[in-house]
């Protein structure tokens, strides 16, 4: 009896399969996303006077000194590493003139030279000047700065990617860790997967296949589940075998429509699929939100061309209240149906949405068209329906 039970247990041992060992992959060098954000530098009086107001004492900035020469053309700004960096750009004849207090001295004469590159501007490629400044601490912290000639806006490229292999098996996956400021293990940094090989990334969202935030601890390949390690500097990527749990629904273009209820507003329970048959945009939002207001007015216009023709709208608002809400409601005399979600956010989370105003185009077929923040809603639905002219 004792042979036989060591028999079965060498059996089990042989047809287990073995426990995964670590899978790890190093990255290259960062480079800097096409993602930005933009910005006016200040003359100098408006400048201070933004320091002076709802700065920390702690990062407030001074300015004692200023290069020989600097006149009131002069514009003023700050990078914004872990503690806030002046420079102050100044045209010249010859072109612009960058100073970038290095040393937080407040002291813009004792720093070294700034080098600035011919650039092209991010929205009509027109000539423009790029400097790239990495911060002081060890690490690979850096922002990338374009200025335009007329200095009218300055545009800070913070976020970067770092590239790598991982080798599963007799399968090479490229991957991208995507982060800020040189920190790529951060609750929203991300890792995207070349799942289907093509070489290419699209890092834009969580609404493409192989997309995945730091927060969320698994990831899945070849139906394989992953607990995941991003070194805090993204120079490498770690993966363990975790078996079990499934793997989240596709939200992707091409891809049916996850399913969900909700109880709107007005009580009255809905599903999706109360939407089959219509061209249906759920429109993610918050009554808190300044750029989510903004887009209303234009929202409406095109809800009202489009609706005779099948379009509709159900409007998700994030952690906002409920007078609120209505309120906005009537002042854009808005018809279509509203739902309220707490902080769980089960709607947004099930569609991967984590900023606002997002948008999620599904087709009369239940198929997800595009999505983002991004979306040209008007050619969408123009290719999707055909205009009407709203009733008098």
């Amino acid at each position: 009896m004792r042979r036989l039970a060591w028999s079965c247990s060498l059996l089990a041992l042989v047809l287990s399969p073995p426990v995964s060992a670590e899978i790890r992959a190093t990255t290259g060098e960062p480079e800097f996303l096409d993602s930005f954000t933009p910005t006016r530098p200040m003359a100098k009086m408006t400048f201070e006077d933004s320091q002076s107001r709802g700065t920390d004492d702690a990062k407030r900035i001074v300015i004692r000194r200023l290069p020989d020469g600097t006149t009131d053309a002069a514009r003023f700004g700050t990078l914004q590493f872990e503690t806030p960096l002046l420079y102050v750009v100044e045209p010249g004849d010859d072109g612009l003139e960058v100073y970038v207090d290095r040393n937080r001295d407040g002291d813009l004469t004792n720093d070294p030279a700034v080098e600035l590159t011919p650039a092209k501007g991010p929205f009509d490629g027109a000539e423009a000047s790029v400097m790239v400044v990495p911060e002081l601490r060890p690490g690979t912290a850096s922002i990338k700065v374009i200025f335009l000639p007329d200095l009218s806006m300055v545009y800070l490229y913070q976020t970067q990617t770092r590239k790598g292999t991982l080798e599963i098996g007799d399968r090479s996956i490229e991957f991208a860790l995507q982060g800020r400021l040189g920190v790529y293990n951060e609750t929203y940094s991300r890792i995207y997967l070349d799942v289907d090989g093509d070489g290419e990334f699209q890092q834009h969202g969580l609404g493409v296949e192989g997309a995945y935030e730091v927060s969320e601890e698994h990831l899945f390949l070849d139906d394989q589940r992953y607990s995941f390690h991003v070194a805090r500097d993204g120079s490498s990527l770690t993966l363990t075998a975790a078996p079990g749990g499934e793997p989240p629904p596709a939200v992707w273009p091409g891809k049916p429509a996850a399913k969900f209820s909700f109880v709107d507003m007005a009580g009255d329970p809905g599903t999706i699929d109360d939407y089959k048959g219509k061209t249906v945009l759920l429109y993610f939002w918050g009554s808190w939100c300044g750029p989510c207001i903004h887009t209303m007015p234009d929202l409406a216009k095109t809800y009202r061309e489009f609706h005779a023709g099948g379009f509709e709208v159900l409007a998700i608002a994030k952690q906002s209240p409920a007078d609120d809400v209505r309120a906005i409601m009537v002042e854009h005399d808005l018809d279509w149906r509203h739902v309220l979600e707490d902080e769980s956010n089960p709607i947004a989370s099930l569609y991967r949405i984590r900023g606002v105003p997002n948008y999620v185009l599904i087709d009369a077929e239940g198929t997800i068209v595009e999505r983002g923040r991004g979306i040209d809603l008007g050619q969408e639905l123009t290719e999707l329906l055909a205009p009407q002219t709203p009733a008098d």
